[in-house]
């Protein structure tokens, strides 16, 4: 079967899987069946593969050897290469003398290694096969989608869009389905319909002077599906001035304060336990509305879960920022200026004293990574464990390894580019620095002296 053969089959079965109603009967009986003793609804989440072809293939010729599995070596036509002991002359050097040489007998050419003298090596490509073989099948799988209907005299709309939001599997097990008919929508398409009948119940309550509506089915226990916000005004005071202090900054006495009062409420502390279990900040706004049962509006968890974030960050931190800044910046400078003038000076760019320094600076990472960790954790036990956030120094250790290798490869460029330009040049500068620093330091030292051998005669 040629490849446009291939091509052309391929769709034809591709066809077949689409329009072919027959292909599709079995799995469709067996879907019916099944669906009187409402099994299907559970399969919700499962793709079904209705139906399979038998592996197909094809060749096609490798175009590196032309369908010949092997190519020719780099010693074709002759089978031998130059004799690397003589250099093709045939003979080699000893003091004064002249021998013929041991390796070529004089020849000045061996047999090739690669190839033993054939002239051709197996292709690479495919392997010594001389073509590719291309392989197929195609399948009909059916991905079942579902979406719910609801018709009562109340709370249509809300509980429509509140069984559409919830997975099958959540659904079913609270409430009973039974089978009703099915149907056929298209060629592709089938649709079975379950129908089930529950109550619901409407509960009103009084908080703090104000009433609220709840409404559940009737199951065991109740599945509450329009839920009142009323935790928005159990923490009315909380709320509103979290509002009235937006997005500002905290301090660590502010931060603990909050702690503090927040774990007198069983709501706000499950969330602070949750919050600080949790790595994706995306799900932290959830973390607060399933500790409140999702009594709770939207806008309000998202300001508890900010602020709990916040004095986590503060009570609980995840690796000791400054001291990976402090590290940062003294390992960069000297790289960069170490790198700068071994370069503008040496003849070799890449010796071994310019790979050291960055050696250096990958040791200087381990003791950050060392010193951090001690830090964070000695920081984190003014919270209990189940409040504390998992430590994370990784990033920050190749943050620190990037910029150190950056910071040395820029040293190693600016002193490639101040080699043959004097006013670039930084090492003259760095010079009278020290130079400049350094008869300070004996004059001081010139000054203590007498001082110190008084007080010593004195004694």
């Amino acid at each position: 079967m040629k490849l446009i053969e291939f091509d052309k089959f391929t769709k034809e079965l591709v066809s077949t899987a689409e329009k072919n109603k027959e292909i599709r009967r079995g799995f469709l009986d067996t879907l019916k069946s099944s669906a009187l003793n409402s099994e299907t609804i559970r399969d919700y989440n499962c793709k079904h593969t209705v139906w399979e072809s038998n592996e197909f293939s094809t060749e096609e010729k490798c175009c590196e050897c032309k369908g010949k599995g092997e190519i020719q070596c780099q010693c074709y036509p002759r089978g031998q290469i130059q004799c690397s002991q003589c250099s093709g002359v045939g003979k080699t050097s000893l003091g004064n003398k002249w021998t013929k040489c041991t390796k070529c007998n004089g020849a000045g050419f061996v047999t090739c290694p690669t190839c033993r003298g054939k002239t051709y090596i197996t292709c690479k490509s495919c392997k010594g096969h001389g073509f590719f073989g291309i392989y197929g099948t195609v399948k009909s799988i059916a991905e079942p989608t579902w979406h719910a209907e609801c018709a009562c005299n109340k709370y249509e709309n809300e509980l429509k869009t509140f069984l559409n939001a919830c997975s099958v599997e959540s659904v079913v097990e609270k409430i009973s389905f039974d089978y009703k008919k099915s149907q056929t929508l298209s060629h592709i398409e089938e649709e079975f319909i379950y129908q089930a009948e529950s109550v619901m119940t409407e509960l009103t309550f009084n908080i703090l002077d104000k009433d609220y509506t709840c409404v559940a089915f009737l199951e065991n226990p109740p599945l509450a599906f329009l839920k009142p916000p009323f935790f928005d005004d159990l923490f009315y005071n909380e709320i509103s001035h979290l509002k009235a202090m937006g997005d500002k900054k905290i301090s660590k006495i502010k931060a603990l304060d909050f702690f503090e009062e927040y774990r007198k409420q069983s709501a706000l502390d499950k969330s602070l336990k949750d919050i600080a279990k949790i790595e994706d900040r995306e799900n932290y706004k959830n973390a607060v509305i399933n500790a409140c049962g999702g009594y709770i509006s939207q806008e309000s968890a998202s300001l508890f879960s900010n602020l709990i974030e916040k004095c986590l960050n503060k009570l609980s931190p995840v690796n000791s920022p400054l001291t990976w800044l402090i590290g940062l910046i003294l390992g960069i400078i000297p790289i960069f200026f170490g790198t700068e003038a071994i370069t503008e000076t040496s003849t070799n760019p890449f010796s071994d004293s310019i790979f050291l320094l960055l050696g250096g600076a990958m040791g200087l990472g381990f003791v950050l990574l060392f010193f951090s960790m001690g830090i964070t954790k000695y920081k984190q036990t003014i919270l209990p464990k189940e409040y504390r956030q998992p430590m994370k120094h990784l990033g920050a250790f190749i943050k620190h390894l990037f910029f150190c290798s950056l910071a040395w490869l820029s040293g190693i460029v600016y002193g490639f580019f101040a080699q043959d330009n004097q006013s670039l040049q930084l090492r003259k500068y760095t010079t009278k620095l020290i130079q400049t620093y350094t008869p300070n330091v004996c004059q001081l030292n010139k000054n203590f002296a007498p001082l110190c051998k008084t007080q010593t005669q004195n004694k």
